[in-house]
């Protein structure tokens, strides 16, 4: 029966083998992506058989099973996706990296040096052949389309409980249409296909053809001894004719994480009648006990032990029996390099637990085998080498591997160790809910740190509006200038002319966050009472100058402008409004929102405001209950040179003699004044502010500032994270902004510094920015009062090299690191020394199952010269431009290939 190829047709998204009205059959495929699996926690491995097992379990009898698991090198997708984003992208470095890693990536798919894990299920079933007296052609119509339909329905009740069984391991099911299943069968019987990534079989299809007639374009010749050629290759076969002795979860990757491209296996499922083998296996515990009281053998004891023990289990549904069938394809272009993939999958057979083989070397033989693993065929009747199963074992043999991917849709992509593509995302989730992962970066000294990070910054640059720098180093200066090559460094100093007033509020009105932050600076800068009440004193009495100078200012702007005092208190008038409408919004998040609103819709922004009547906007302006509030959102509006400034806080704090608190407020000034313009600090606090931030980037080196001011680093690294996140949250929200930590560490070891990178973690996802923060070792975060909230708000992290064992089971304790990452981490190899690239694991807390892999790091040259940080390729990286960041990217490239790769990326 069915000796030969079976044949069919694709009608409504389903697979019909022969005649829907005259004994046929019906499957549907559904494509099953996995999260990888190889450093995944044991409980989610132990959790994923568990589910398996139940799948099997709950298999209806007149359904069939066909687990169709293959590797090949198509990332065509993926790339083309990411070459439609570099096709937009206006910055000529990131265009340049984006487009070479592209095109070397695809030079690989078409070598088929790429691989990548497919799995496939296909479930299928008979369909009754048609009443005899179903004689018109109408009539047998109507049959086959009632057949259909009640197919469908039933596949897509199946496909519910797939979803339902596996959602929450992060298993995607996507059932197959007519164009993949047609896909699917072109590339099963054209290997050459692979070798053709821009053929597309759908332009050839058509429905009134068979499948035979639609896919199958060349013959099957018969080869002795191998089994047979078609479409160009040599094919072999091997069949599963003993399971292992023992299983176990992840046993099955011994066959598929061979690194084999053309290698396919195919598990087929037929269940057997539980009523049949509970009466089987009575028999045999009758046959049994009668030889046990008869020869009285101990070990007899034990099989009906078992024996009991499996009708027991039959009985309550924990055991289900299959008929099933494991077979092993692989095809090559020689026959040389057939028979070492042969070899390798008879090793790895041999390698679980006494599993055996058998090797279909006729030619006939063979083919009845390829036969049986048509997609969507397990009707064949071959049944040489069908073994019995059952789920409890089954589970651990059915290949539910995938290749590591990383986050899909991919912003920047990278190599995997098992020459799969690996893809990662600053942004995350579907529509309207994209938004930003924050990220940690933690590596030893020479792991690569640098180099990944700027290779992460210019792969996903196109899609920011800005990216934001605080460096300790200068190792971001040249990358500063790829993104604008007129941009420079603001180096803060002693020396320096920069000023950043604090109490400017930098196009955004006076906010808690505002006042919070000021006050916080200028006590630290006035230091700090080791007496906790007297310092508590102090910080009360920060806050009533500080918000009594902002009311000053304003009441002289006031009675200056009395017409743009009414325009401020419509506004203030109308946000507030907005506030209640909205619940817990934040008094600056309705600042932002109202903005955006505005420059999006002015009209209807303008009819809002013309909504409010002219007595209820002069009460608002008068009443004393909201008077602050028409006072903070002047602020808005106010030019640098209208802003309130240090000396006058300080003066202000030097004059007033209304309370009892004179002489502590003037002790007050008197450390303040350390800190005007002209001190012992220059100009940074004091004055107008003149550093604007513009355009795409804005990098601030803080690593000028000598190790003998403590007082002005801590300072400092206050005030420019506060200005950098102003000016953020000063522009549309719809943009995606990006602040990058280079040392954070530093920031965990200043005042207030804790608060504020808590802060940005906290806030920064409001405002549609991405945070990334870089540490050399864990232990500064996990010592912090900060780590939960740091830690917390990080939902994906890239591990490089670590050098210290316990800070690295301290990160993998908090952010849930299988034994299986940490021993990864641990085994990475430097770069440098022999080794083109830099390795580390990329852990996404994706829900419901993190995303956890190997990465390798495989900068290009030109990545490589401008993003190494050693000494002397720093030194003659300096001479080599001479000041000249004009045309930057091929003078990068040349000088790139010039150099010979004489140095490394240990950065």
């Amino acid at each position: 029966m069915f000796a030969q190829p079976p044949n069919g047709y694709l009608l409504r998204d389903l697979i019909v083998f022969n005649q829907p009205a005259r004994h046929g059959y019906l499957a549907k495929g559904f494509a099953l992506e996995l999260p990888d699996l190889g450093l995944a926690l044991p409980t989610v491995l132990n959790r994923l058989q568990d589910q398996l097992s139940l799948l099997l379990r709950s298999v209806d009898g007149h359904l069939r099973l066909q687990f169709g698991w293959y590797s090949d090198a198509d990332y065509g997708s993926e790339l083309d996706a990411f070459d439609v984003v570099t096709a937009r992208t206006t910055n000529d470095w990131s265009r340049h990296v984006r487009a070479e890693r592209s095109a070397r990536y695809r030079q690989r798919m078409g070598e088929g040096t790429l691989r990548r894990q497919r799995l496939v299920l296909f479930v299928s079933r008979a369909v009754e052949a048609a009443p005899g007296f179903l004689a018109s052609v109408a009539t047998i119509e109507r049959h086959a389309g009632a057949v259909l339909d009640q197919g469908a329905v039933e596949f897509a009740q199946f496909e519910q409980k797939l979803r339902s069984l596996f959602a929450p391991l992060g298993l995607r099911v996507l059932p197959m249409d007519d164009a993949a299943h047609l896909r699917h069968l072109a590339r099963f019987f054209n290997p050459s296909l692979a070798l053709r990534p821009g053929f597309d079989p759908l332009d050839t299809f058509d429905p009134e053809r068979s499948l035979q007639e639609n896919c199958w374009t060349s013959e099957g010749v018969g080869i002795p001894d191998t089994g047979f050629c078609l479409d160009g290759f040599y094919h072999a076969l091997l069949v599963v004719t003993r399971w292992p002795q023992t299983t176990h979860p992840g046993i099955i990757r011994r066959l598929t994480d061979l690194k084999l491209t053309n290698f396919r296996l195919t598990l087929n499922l037929e269940p057997l009648s539980v009523r049949d083998e509970i009466r089987r296996e009575e028999h045999d515990h009758r046959r049994l006990t009668g030889d046990l009281q008869s020869e009285k053998k101990v070990g007899l004891e034990r099989v009906l032990e078992k024996k009991r023990a499996k009708v027991k289990g039959l009985v309550e549904g924990f055991i289900a029996p299959f008929r099933a069938q494991m077979i092993l394809q692989t095809w090559a272009l020689s026959r040389e390099v057939l028979f070492g993939q042969m070899v390798a999958l008879k090793q790895a057979i041999n390698s679980m637990a006494g599993a055996q083989y058998f090797e279909a070397a006729m030619p006939s033989t063979a083919k009845r085998l390829w036969y049986q693993s048509w997609p969507g065929w397990t009707w064949g009747g071959y049944e040489h080498h069908k073994l019995y199963a059952e789920n409890l074992y089954l589970a651990d043999l059915i290949p539910a591997s995938s290749s590591f991917a990383g986050v899909t849709p991919p912003e920047a992509l990278f190599d995997g160790p098992q020459n799969n593509l690996i893809g990662v995302s600053t942004f995350v989730g579907d529509g309207a809910a994209v938004s930003p992962a924050h990220a940690m970066l933690v590596g030893g000294t020479g792991s690569g740190k640098s180099v990944l990070l700027m290779e992460l910054l210019t792969q996903t640059a196109p899609d920011y509006a800005l990216t934001v720098i605080l460096d300790f180093g200068g190792s971001f200066e040249l990358f500063t200038r790829t993104v604008d090559p007129q941009a420079r460094p603001i180096v803060i100093h002693p020396n320096s002319d920069v000023c950043l007033n604090y109490l400017d509020t930098g196009g955004l009105p006076v906010s808690p966050e505002h006042l919070s932050f000021v006050v916080a600076l200028v006590s630290q800068l006035s230091g700090h009472s080791a007496d906790e009440d007297r310092e508590r004193h102090r910080q009360a009495l920060l806050s009533k100058y500080v918000q009594q100078l902002y009311r000053d200012v304003f009441e002289d702007w006031a009675r200056a402008h009395p017409a743009e005092v009414i325009e401020v208190a419509r506004h203030a008038l109308a946000l507030a409004a907005r506030r209640r409408a909205t619940g817990g919004a934040s008094g600056l998040e309705t600042f932002v929102e109202f903005r955006d609103w505005q420059a999006k819709e002015p009209e209807q922004a303008a009819h809002f405001l013309r909504q409010f009547e002219d007595a209820a906007v002069l009460r608002f302006a008068k009443d004393p209950a909201t008077r602050d509030e028409v006072c903070h959102l002047a602020f808005a509006r106010f030019a640098p040179a209208a802003q309130p400034t240090h000396a006058m806080l300080v003066e202000l704090m030097q004059l007033d003699a209304a309370t009892g608190d004179q002489e502590q407020a003037r002790e007050l000034a008197l450390q303040l004044q350390r800190w005007n313009r002209g001190g012992d600090f220059g100009s940074l606090f004091d004055g107008i502010t003149n550093v604007f931030l513009r355009g795409a980037i804005a990098h601030f080196e803080l690593g000028k500032i000598p190790n003998n001011a403590p007082e002005l680093k801590a300072a400092a690294q206050f005030l420019v994270t506060h200005h950098a996140q102003q000016f953020i949250f000063s522009l549309p929200r719809s943009l995606r902004k990006r602040i990058v930590f280079e040392e954070a560490s530093s920031f965990l070891t200043m005042p207030q510094g804790e608060k504020l990178l808590r802060a940005s973690y906290e806030q920064a996802r409001k405002f549609n920015t991405w945070i990334v923060s870089v540490f050399q070792q864990y232990d500064r975060v996990r010592q912090s009062p900060a780590r939960a909230a740091i830690v917390g708000n990080c939902k994906q992290f890239f591990l490089l090299k670590q050098d210290d064992p316990q800070d690295l089971l301290a990160l993998a304790e908090d952010i849930g690191l299988s034994p299986r990452a940490v021993d990864a981490i641990a085994g990475y190899a430097a770069p440098g020394h022999g080794q083109a690239y830099s390795q580390f694991t990329y852990f996404h807390r994706s829900h419901p199952v993190p995303v956890c892999g190997t990465v390798h790091h495989v900068p290009s040259p030109e990545m490589l010269y401008l993003a190494c940080s050693g000494g002397a390729h720093f030194e003659q990286r300096r001479q080599d431009l001479a000041g000249d960041f004009q045309n930057l990217v091929p003078r990068l490239v040349a000088l790139a290939n010039s150099s010979n790769s004489t140095h490394s990326h240990e950065s």
